[in-house]
Order: structure tokens, then sequence, then C-alpha cells
């Protein structure tokens, strides 16, 4: 027969055992908890210590590759700099050619005035010099004329001197 329920609870736990017992084994369960909770703890820190180190690996590993991208790009720069310095020294030659081009330029442009208004003082001179030559040969010409017409005369009176006068005849006079 079964036991009834108020016998069970007298009776009390029927084990022999003593509640050291009882003690000790709620001590091991704490224990092998606590056990269990540390070693879930030190997986979970070396999972986030790996994390970490991981992210810190790819941190190195990103500033590398930024630095790397920067040193590139300052490469470059210093490329493009090196370069617009050539270019910027061919000009200045240019620019010292051009100069020079320009002063000759100049230099002949005044030349060429100078020629231009000697040419027109030039010209006037002859123009006035073949006036001249002009007013001189008319005077001469009409100094030729007139000694010519003078010493026209001046035979026509010989001749009418050295003719003999017209006879004259008697009766009609």
């Amino acid at each position: 027969m079964n036991p009834s329920l108020a016998q069970v609870l007298e009776s009390g736990t029927g084990s022999p055992l003593p509640p050291t017992l009882y003690l000790i084994a709620a001590l091991a369960t704490i224990f092998f908890a606590a056990v269990a909770a540390n070693t879930y703890i030190r997986r979970k820190n070396r999972w986030m210590e790996n994390i970490v180190e991981d992210c810190q690996n790819n941190t190195s590993v990103m500033e590398n590759l930024e630095k790397q991208a920067a040193t590139e790009k300052l490469e470059k720069l210093e490329f493009i700099v090196a370069e617009m310095k050539r270019e910027k020294e061919c000009l200045l030659d240019q620019n010292g050619e051009l100069s020079n081009q320009l002063r000759c330029t100049n230099e002949l442009k005044q030349a060429y005035d100078l020629l231009y208004r000697s040419n027109i003082a030039l010209n006037k001179e002859c123009e006035r010099l073949k006036m001249e030559k002009e007013e001189l040969t008319l005077k001469a010409s009409s100094r030729s004329l007139i000694r010519a017409k003078h010493v026209a005369i001046i035979k026509r009176a010989k001749k009418e001197v050295v003719r003999k006068p017209k006879r004259v005849s008697k009766t009609a006079r």
C-alpha cells in the first residue's frame, strides 16, 4: 500500500543524508555554475578581444591604406609641381625670347620711323632743289635769251653800221 500524504510529510525526507551534504552539493553546484560563467565570460572576452584586435588591425590596415593613398597623392602632387616648375622655366625662357624680339622690333620701328621722317625731309629738300633748279634754269635761259637778243641787237647795229647807206636819188627828194 501507498503511504498517505500525511504520512509522507511526517516521515520527512526520508533520506539518510545529513544537511551538510546538501550544503556541499549546493556549493558544488554554485562552484560549477561560476566556473561555467567564468568560462563563458572568458570566451566572450577572448571573442571581444579578437574583435577589438581585428578592429585595431583593420584600423592599422586602414591607416596604412590611407597613408599609402596619401603618399601616392603626395607623389603625384610633387610630380605635378615639378612639371609645373619645368613649364614655368620654359615659359620664362620664352618670355625672355619674346622680350628680346619685342626690343628688336621696337628698335627696328624707331629706325623705320627715323628713316621715314628722313625720307620725307629729303623729298621736301629734293622738291625745293628742283624748284630752285627750275628757277635757275629759267633765269639762265632768260638771261641767255636777253643776251641773245642783246647780241642780236648789237649784231644788227653793227650790221647797220657796216652797211653802206642806200643811195637815194636826188630826184625823188
